[in-house]
């Protein structure tokens, strides 16, 4: 570039608005009213209403509540103390939402009255801007600060007060004093008192854009750190009779995580069934809208995404004209918007697709358990940090996706794939939506349970085959689960399930069967009162012989101990010639069982288990054989019956939990 340019670019890139004397307040809220239409507005969150309630995120907001206690009183604490709440994960999880709920988390932290709220975005018609260069971020910030306050929706559009109005000295601006002009202006408009504390909300949404604002580091620190350290710096000596109660969203937790600072990161996970019928019973018909067998199936095929969900429910209650197919089309409009379009990256400076065998690949990381290092790429030349923002949300990094992009993978054709476990993986996928999705809702939970967990167990295996994990030990196929010992290594092999091999199955060593589950990848489904386990499969072990794996199911256990199940599910073939090792397990879900209780070699999982285990599909409905009432049980009342004796739940379960699950029967 030559140096004419340069100079041409320098002189585009300041301020070019009339000079103001900031360090004197009251000429500077006289500045700021000036540039308003109306001096009576100011754009202040306050609690607002929302036509779809939030629900699903109370472990986030009680986090984030612990937080702004210490922000309400941030004298003598450390660092570590005022630690920044953020929360992150892709596009539609409800990252923007959580922050509009700041009302929720102030009441639950005590925080006082009167109270605001302000979030400063980076994306959405406020991109860096060229004139930012010329600033160190905490003065860019803070102008964003009070266009947000002062201007927005009252006067000029952002990027042209920017590159037009904001004052020639405003590089010298400073949090302290932005927030010192805001409350002054509340003060004016009686929104507090002379001596009231004045409690605000900051949020900084879109974040991992400040980097591109590419202004003047104050060290060799990147921006974000240099906010990070002004805000920080405001916490934690508070501006008289100002509380400012920070929190930021983005796409991706290694933005920040990257940095020397503390942060908290806010659980957030895809919804399940139950919390997205919740979220609908706060609208007028949203008893009505869930009675229709139809609507509760596709918000599960939307997969707990909350922005798709609530998109679902807006459309069908706003645009689609009456008529039976309504459900049908408002399910299509959310399709086409959002699932189709799901599986955007952005690779080398363009954005791309991920192709078939990518989202395979993606989906397989999900089914398998196991946790991924952040900075490795495993899916084409991206890392998992990377795809996080994009594609997965990764908790204690292990992957999820919708399962709306599960369903969409059954579509896949198998004949396309040369790999027998991609091809066995998508027959499973499309088992799954056949024989347990598409009856959701018409069948019992219970009925749909053991072909869901044969799946599971098939899925899993599959999965890990395509991820490079050919021998496994016995304990890494059920992540999550209380094991005791289970040490055996196994050879994987790619699995199919029973049924669709037809209903021949060689167990006893009969000739005339047709398939044998030793030999071949088979999960079997043992039928109805099979003889004392449900499902069962068999894996190579390395050290020769098979290992037999022992599937029990038991909706209530009753009195029985967890020895006398297990001894139950040992049920050995009668196979000669064969070296056979039963590993027998016990799925209970209304039943809490320790460690130590379990015998050697065998494997547990029960309610308190059932979330680790499961993994991505624990908010599969049939992931349980009950219910979850949570709210207003008049939402099933025609697809269930409730039994009063909750006691075998026992201790696993919270006490105000005891009565929103019901068995179904």
């Amino acid at each position: 570039m030559s140096k004419q340019e340069n100079m041409f670019k320098d002189q585009i890139n300041v301020p070019r608005g009339e000079r103001v004397d900031i360090f004197d307040p009251l000429a500077f809220l006289n500045f700021m009213n000036m540039q308003m239409i109306d001096e009576t507005k100011l754009f202040v969150l306050f609690g607002e209403t929302r036509k779809i309630e939030m629900s699903g995120r109370e472990a986030a907001i009680a986090q984030a509540a612990d937080r702004f206690k210490v922000f309400a009183n941030p004298v003598g604490k450390s660092r570590e103390d005022r630690a920044i709440p953020v929360v992150s994960g892709l596009s539609g999880i409800g990252k923007t939402r959580l922050m509009e709920e700041f009302e929720t988390i102030f009441d639950m932290a005590g925080v006082g009255q009167p109270r605001f709220g302000v979030i400063v975005s980076y994306e959405v018609g406020h991109n860096p801007q060229p004139v930012e260069q010329s600033m160190r971020i905490e003065a860019s910030f803070s102008w964003r600060l009070l266009y947000r306050v002062f201007i927005e929706g009252n006067g000029v559009d952002f990027i042209k007060w920017f590159g037009t109005c904001l004052p020639v000295n405003g590089a010298g601006l400073t949090l302290d004093t932005a927030l010192k002009v805001i409350r002054m202006k509340a003060e004016s408009l009686g929104l507090i008192g002379e001596n009231g504390v004045f409690h605000m909300f900051l949020g900084v949404d879109k974040y991992h854009y400040i980097e591109d604002v590419k202004g003047i580091p104050v060290s060799h620190e990147p921006l974000l750190q240099d906010l990070i350290n002004a805000i920080n710096g405001v916490v934690a000596s508070p501006v008289d009779n100002i509380r400012i109660y920070p929190m930021g969203a983005c796409k991706n937790l290694s933005v920040v995580s990257n940095l020397r600072t503390q942060s908290i990161r806010l659980p957030m996970s895809f919804l399940s069934v139950a919390e997205m019928e919740r979220s609908i019973e706060s609208i007028p018909c949203g008893l009505n809208l869930l009675q229709q067998a139809a609507v509760r199936r596709h918000l599960f095929y939307l997969g707990g995404v909350p922005r798709w969900f609530t998109q679902y429910i807006l459309t069908l209650v706003d645009k689609v004209s009456e008529s039976v197919d309504k459900p049908k089309k408002a399910f299509q409009c959310t399709e086409a918007q959002y699932i189709n379009e799901w599986g955007r990256v952005r690779e080398n400076g363009r954005r791309r697709h991920l192709d078939q065998i990518e989202f395979i690949k993606l989906a397989a990381y999900s089914f398998s358990g196991l946790k991924v290092v952040l900075n490795s790429k495993d899916i084409g030349n991206l890392s998992w940090a990377h795809l996080e923002g994009s594609v997965c949300l990764i908790n204690d990094n292990c992957i999820s996706i919708p399962y709306a992009i599960v369903r969409r993978m059954a579509g896949y054709d198998s004949i396309d794939f040369t790999d027998r476990a991609v091809k066995c993986f998508i027959e499973c996928l499309k088992g799954l939506v056949e024989t347990v999705d598409k009856v959701m809702y018409e069948k019992s939970p219970w009925q749909l349970w053991g072909v869901f967990g044969a799946y599971l167990h098939a899925l899993r295996i599959n999965a890990l085959l395509i991820i490079g994990k050919d021998t496994v030990k016995v304990r890494e196929l059920f992540e999550g689960a209380l094991i005791n010992g289970c040490d055996q290594e196994v050879k994987l092999r790619p699995m199919l399930l029973s049924s669709q091999l037809g209903p021949s199955v060689k167990r006893k060593g009969r000739v005339d069967e047709v398939h044998d589950y030793l030999q071949e990848g088979i999960v079997v489904i043992n039928g109805e009162n099979g003889q004392g386990v449900d499902l069962f499969f068999a894996l190579e072990s390395t050290q020769g012989g098979y290992i037999l794996i022992d599937d029990q199911r038991k909706h209530d256990p009753g009195e029985q101990t967890v020895t006398n199940l297990i001894h139950k599910a040992l049920i050995k073939p009668n196979i000669q010639h064969v070296s056979v090792t039963i590993i027998p397990c016990l799925f209970s879900c209304c039943s809490s069982f320790s460690l130590t209780e379990i015998p050697k070699n065998s494997i547990v999982v029960s309610y308190p288990q059932s979330k680790a285990y499961h993994g991505s599909m624990w908010i599969h409905p049939a992931a349980s054989p009950y219910i979850n009432i949570i709210a207003n049980k008049k939402t099933y009342a025609s697809i269930v019956e409730l039994d009063d004796d909750l006691k075998s739940f026992g201790a696993c379960i919270k006490e105000e939990e005891k009565e929103r699950i019901v068995f179904a029967k």
